[in-house]
């Protein structure tokens, strides 16, 4: 889950005001997932919690946690206690 930090859009607007308006969504778009994903692996940090993508997951244990679910744009993540999935 390694991803290049997107540019600020809204600093990019600012000094290039003629900017497409659907590249400008785009960018903001993400921007904003990026900052959501930054700030969950931070509550799970914090929490102590394992963050774990969806696809991981199989469908029974996505019903168990689903409590825990977290959808950043077409993702889904989970917030899991260690020890919580069974490998």
């Amino acid at each position: 889950m390694q991803y290049e930090r997107p540019v600020n859009p809204y600093q990019v607007l600012y000094f290039n005001p003629s900017i497409h308006s659907v590249k400008f969504a785009k960018m903001a778009e993400k921007y904003h997932n990026f900052r959501e994903l930054s700030i969950l692996k931070k509550v799970a940090r914090l929490t102590g919690y394992d963050l774990i993508e969806s696809s991981r997951l199989n469908w029974r244990q996505r019903d168990k946690w689903k409590d825990n679910k977290f959808k950043i744009g077409y993702f889904v993540y989970y917030l899991i206690p260690p020890g919580g999935v069974k490998k």
